[in-house]
């Protein structure tokens, strides 16, 4: 997220031994709601929170596009 210019955004840690490929545990992390914060920063709050979501739904996307692209050449070529 730092080349991204998102360096305040971080996600918790994964709790590993609680994890699944169903369910997935991180470690609380303390804060308070945007929508019941009186902050003054709140819509610029709102705006890196808006532009992490899309950075993380949009990077993805590309690497699980990427990946497929290659199983597909694998499997094409016999690799």
């Amino acid at each position: 997220m730092k080349k991204r210019g998102l360096g305040s955004v971080f996600s918790p840690k994964v709790v590993e031994e609680l994890s699944s490929i169903h369910v997935l545990t991180t470690k609380w992390v303390d804060g308070e709601r945007l929508s019941d914060s009186d902050a003054e920063d709140v819509p610029r709050l709102c705006g890196v929170a808006l532009n992490a979501y899309l950075t993380m739904l949009l990077d993805n996307a590309k690497n699980y596009e990427a990946e497929n692209k290659i199983e597909e050449y694998e499997a094409e070529n016999k690799i």
